[in-house]
């Protein structure tokens, strides 16, 4: 008698067990990798409704050093990105061409070498937030019922946030402004320079 069994592994476990079963090394690099992913979110070839694992794998070794790339690598790149280029409603690259690819390998480049002794990479973004405020006062959780929280809410205009992140180091840091100027960016990057990063 034959008895199978289904286990469900978490992230950690699930990577750990690629990497067992790669020998420990993945077998496409972080900058192959995220030219798999633009070109999983870029127009199919011609005569074709979308891409498929197999032509993927076909274009990985067109553009790269790869004698062979299977469609279970492919596969498993794509779920570690949250990629199914078979459905509709995505968000893809509108065009992948010579100048998107080089530039997207500057960056990923920056991004993923060790800057010289001295130097560091950070990154900057910033995102605008709403400000909401409770009409009514929550209820908190009790036995048998969950936590509840009105549907209605009242607007208290918006406000920016700056966020930088060390590329090489587990640090970050943001800044919360009323707006987002040119004066306030200015003032951020000055913020950054002066204070973690001032030796």
């Amino acid at each position: 008698m034959h008895v199978r069994y289904r286990v469900e592994l978490d992230e950690s476990e699930r990577q750990q067990l690629e990497a067992l079963v790669a020998g420990g090394k993945r077998k496409l690099s972080p900058t192959e990798e995220a030219l798999l992913v633009a070109t999983a979110c870029s127009t199919p070839p011609e005569e074709r409704a979308t891409w498929t694992l197999a032509l993927l794998a076909d274009a990985r070794v067109a553009l790269t050093a790869h004698a062979r790339i299977s469609r279970q690598t492919i596969g498993r790149r794509l779920q570690d990105n949250a990629l199914k280029p078979w459905q509709r409603k995505m968000w893809c690259v509108p065009r992948i061409d010579a100048p998107f690819v080089a530039r997207m390998e500057d960056v990923l480049e920056l991004y993923t070498t060790v800057p010289p002794p001295g130097t560091v990479v950070v990154c900057v973004d910033e995102t605008p937030r709403q400000l909401v405020a409770e009409v009514r006062p929550p209820t908190g959780v009790r036995p048998w019922r969950a936590a509840r929280r009105d549907y209605k809410y009242r607007r208290n205009g918006t406000a920016n946030v700056f966020v930088a992140v060390d590329a090489q180091r587990p640090w970050r840091r943001t800044k919360v402004t009323e707006r987002r100027t040119a004066h306030d960016f200015a003032e951020w990057v000055r913020d950054l320079v002066d204070d973690p990063y001032a030796t």
